[in-house]
């Protein structure tokens, strides 16, 4: 299965707003942007960290009722042809601390599909 078939066989429904793309060359893998979410966004809050972390929770939370949505049976023919499937978190930071949190709930959903999740930060 090519990853193109992969991502048309995902359920969308009307307002899920998950952008994905399929991969244009051999290298290049295909994707769905769960979330995307950057700190500069909140930097002239009071409590930008805070607000940070309360909006990422509201995308994660997104991700993980569309990923419930998509038939099990999609990921498990596709990783059965060779499509290998995860999640990537990418972060770049400034400092030696990196703060994440992932609801139990997207961990949930990932496991439901086999999703292991891989962070990188400084990529």
């Amino acid at each position: 299965m090519r990853d193109e078939a992969f991502l048309h066989r995902l359920v969308f429904a009307a307002g899920d707003d998950f952008p994905f793309e399929p991969s244009r060359a051999r290298w290049q893998t295909a994707r769905v942007t769960l979330l995307e979410i950057h700190r500069d966004a909140f930097a002239g809050a009071d409590a930008p960290s805070e607000l940070f972390w309360q909006a990422a929770a509201k995308q994660f939370a997104r991700a993980a009722e569309w990923l419930d949505k998509q038939p099990p049976a999609v990921f498990a023919e596709a990783a059965g042809l060779g499509l290998k499937m995860d999640v990537f978190i990418g972060s770049w930071i400034e400092s030696d601390q990196f703060d994440l949190h992932l609801p139990a709930a997207f961990l949930r959903a990932c496991g439901k599909h086999g999703l292991d999740i891989s962070v990188c930060t400084n990529d």
